[in-house]
Protein backbone atom coordinates (compact mmCIF):
# COMPACT_ATOMS: atom_id res chain seq x y z
CA UNK A 1 0.00 0.00 0.00
CA UNK A 2 1.24 3.47 -0.78
CA UNK A 3 1.71 6.29 1.71
CA UNK A 4 -1.40 8.35 2.42
CA UNK A 5 -1.28 11.84 3.87
CA UNK A 6 -4.28 13.77 5.18
CA UNK A 7 -3.95 17.53 5.49
CA UNK A 8 -5.44 19.79 8.10
CA UNK A 9 -8.64 21.54 7.03
CA UNK A 10 -8.13 25.31 7.06
CA UNK A 11 -11.89 25.94 7.33
CA UNK A 12 -12.08 23.93 10.55
CA UNK A 13 -9.07 25.79 11.91
CA UNK A 14 -10.65 29.14 11.06
CA UNK A 15 -13.78 28.06 12.95
CA UNK A 16 -11.61 27.44 16.03
CA UNK A 17 -10.06 30.89 15.58
CA UNK A 18 -13.49 32.51 15.39
CA UNK A 19 -14.68 30.54 18.41
CA UNK A 20 -11.71 31.87 20.39
CA UNK A 21 -12.53 35.41 19.30
CA UNK A 22 -16.16 34.89 20.35
CA UNK A 23 -15.05 33.65 23.79
CA UNK A 24 -12.88 36.74 24.26
CA UNK A 25 -15.66 39.07 23.16
CA UNK A 26 -18.34 37.49 25.36
CA UNK A 27 -16.12 37.25 28.44
CA UNK A 28 -14.79 40.78 28.21
CA UNK A 29 -18.31 42.12 27.59
CA UNK A 30 -19.60 40.21 30.61
CA UNK A 31 -16.73 41.47 32.78
CA UNK A 32 -17.34 45.06 31.60
CA UNK A 33 -21.07 44.78 32.38
CA UNK A 34 -20.33 43.32 35.82
CA UNK A 35 -18.06 46.25 36.65
CA UNK A 36 -20.01 49.05 34.98
CA UNK A 37 -23.63 48.29 35.80
CA UNK A 38 -23.35 46.59 39.15
CA UNK A 39 -23.84 48.39 42.44
CA UNK A 40 -21.43 46.05 44.16
CA UNK A 41 -18.51 44.66 42.21
CA UNK A 42 -18.03 40.96 42.80
CA UNK A 43 -14.37 40.27 42.16
CA UNK A 44 -14.51 36.47 41.60
CA UNK A 45 -16.99 36.49 38.70
CA UNK A 46 -15.06 39.36 37.08
CA UNK A 47 -11.78 37.48 37.49
CA UNK A 48 -13.45 34.35 36.10
CA UNK A 49 -14.51 36.23 32.98
CA UNK A 50 -11.02 37.69 32.57
CA UNK A 51 -9.44 34.24 32.92
CA UNK A 52 -11.85 32.90 30.28
CA UNK A 53 -10.93 35.82 28.01
CA UNK A 54 -7.23 34.99 28.46
CA UNK A 55 -8.04 31.38 27.52
CA UNK A 56 -9.74 32.70 24.39
CA UNK A 57 -6.67 34.78 23.54
CA UNK A 58 -4.53 31.64 23.81
CA UNK A 59 -6.99 29.88 21.47
CA UNK A 60 -6.62 32.73 19.00
CA UNK A 61 -2.82 32.70 19.13
CA UNK A 62 -2.73 28.91 18.81
CA UNK A 63 -5.10 28.99 15.86
CA UNK A 64 -3.15 31.72 14.07
CA UNK A 65 0.08 29.82 14.69
CA UNK A 66 -1.44 26.65 13.25
CA UNK A 67 -2.85 28.49 10.23
CA UNK A 68 0.56 29.98 9.41
CA UNK A 69 2.43 26.66 9.49
CA UNK A 70 3.83 25.65 6.14
CA UNK A 71 3.51 21.90 6.74
CA UNK A 72 -0.18 21.20 7.08
CA UNK A 73 -0.06 17.39 7.00
CA UNK A 74 -2.02 16.08 9.97
CA UNK A 75 -2.06 12.30 9.43
CA UNK A 76 0.42 10.03 7.69
CA UNK A 77 -0.21 6.34 7.02
CA UNK A 78 2.59 4.27 5.50
CA UNK A 79 4.30 0.91 5.81
CA UNK A 80 6.40 2.11 8.77
CA UNK A 81 3.39 3.14 10.86
CA UNK A 82 1.06 6.00 11.62
CA UNK A 83 1.85 9.61 12.52
CA UNK A 84 -0.88 11.91 13.85
CA UNK A 85 -0.09 15.59 14.42
CA UNK A 86 -3.51 16.78 15.57
CA UNK A 87 -2.81 16.93 19.30
CA UNK A 88 0.28 17.94 21.29
CA UNK A 89 0.59 14.48 22.86
CA UNK A 90 0.28 12.71 19.52
CA UNK A 91 3.03 14.94 18.12
CA UNK A 92 5.25 13.93 21.05
CA UNK A 93 4.48 10.23 20.49
CA UNK A 94 5.56 10.49 16.84
CA UNK A 95 5.56 7.51 14.51
CA UNK A 96 3.77 4.44 15.89
CA UNK A 97 4.84 1.22 14.22
CA UNK A 98 1.97 -1.03 13.12
CA UNK A 99 3.40 -4.04 14.99
CA UNK A 100 3.38 -2.00 18.24
CA UNK A 101 -0.41 -1.55 18.06
CA UNK A 102 -2.36 -4.11 20.05
CA UNK A 103 -5.85 -3.09 18.97
CA UNK A 104 -7.90 -0.31 17.45
CA UNK A 105 -11.12 0.88 19.05
CA UNK A 106 -13.59 3.72 18.58
CA UNK A 107 -14.77 5.90 21.43
CA UNK A 108 -15.80 9.40 22.40
CA UNK A 109 -13.78 11.94 24.34
CA UNK A 110 -14.62 15.60 24.85
CA UNK A 111 -17.79 15.12 22.73
CA UNK A 112 -15.71 14.12 19.70
CA UNK A 113 -15.31 10.69 18.13
CA UNK A 114 -11.82 9.23 18.53
CA UNK A 115 -9.94 6.22 17.26
CA UNK A 116 -7.85 4.79 20.08
CA UNK A 117 -4.69 2.89 19.24
CA UNK A 118 -3.99 0.58 22.18
CA UNK A 119 -0.24 -0.01 22.29
CA UNK A 120 1.61 -3.20 23.23
CA UNK A 121 4.38 -1.24 24.94
CA UNK A 122 3.05 2.28 25.63
CA UNK A 123 6.02 3.27 27.80
CA UNK A 124 8.20 3.18 24.69
CA UNK A 125 6.16 6.03 23.20
CA UNK A 126 5.48 8.05 26.36
CA UNK A 127 8.97 9.26 27.22
CA UNK A 128 8.24 12.95 26.46
CA UNK A 129 4.72 13.04 27.87
CA UNK A 130 3.68 14.35 31.28
CA UNK A 131 2.59 11.73 33.87
CA UNK A 132 -1.16 12.45 33.82
CA UNK A 133 -1.33 12.11 30.02
CA UNK A 134 1.05 9.16 30.07
CA UNK A 135 -1.37 7.22 32.25
CA UNK A 136 -4.22 8.05 29.88
CA UNK A 137 -2.24 6.68 26.92
CA UNK A 138 -1.32 3.56 28.89
CA UNK A 139 -4.96 2.95 29.86
CA UNK A 140 -6.79 3.98 26.67
CA UNK A 141 -4.22 4.27 23.90
CA UNK A 142 -3.28 7.13 21.62
CA UNK A 143 -6.35 9.07 20.49
CA UNK A 144 -6.79 10.13 16.88
CA UNK A 145 -9.59 12.45 15.80
CA UNK A 146 -10.60 14.16 12.59
CA UNK A 147 -11.61 17.44 14.29
CA UNK A 148 -9.08 19.45 12.29
CA UNK A 149 -8.45 17.03 9.41
CA UNK A 150 -9.89 17.18 5.91
CA UNK A 151 -11.36 13.67 6.08
CA UNK A 152 -14.59 12.20 7.40
CA UNK A 153 -14.34 10.10 10.56
CA UNK A 154 -15.61 6.86 8.97
CA UNK A 155 -13.19 7.22 6.05
CA UNK A 156 -10.31 7.78 8.48
CA UNK A 157 -11.38 4.78 10.57
CA UNK A 158 -11.52 2.56 7.46
CA UNK A 159 -8.10 3.73 6.23
CA UNK A 160 -6.46 3.12 9.59
CA UNK A 161 -8.09 -0.34 9.85
CA UNK A 162 -6.96 -1.27 6.33
CA UNK A 163 -3.36 -0.26 7.03
CA UNK A 164 -3.39 -1.96 10.44
CA UNK A 165 -4.72 -5.23 8.99
CA UNK A 166 -2.29 -5.10 6.05
CA UNK A 167 0.90 -4.31 8.01
CA UNK A 168 0.18 -6.05 11.33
Amino acid sequence: MKEITVNFDKKKRIKILLFGALIVLVCLTAAYCMVSFSEKIRIYPVLGMIVCAVFGVFMIFGSVKNLLKKNDVGLILNSAGIIFKGTPNARKVGNIAWNDIESISVGTAYSSPFIFLKLLNPEKYCTNISPQFRQNIIDNGVGITNDELSIEFDDMKNLISQYFNHYK
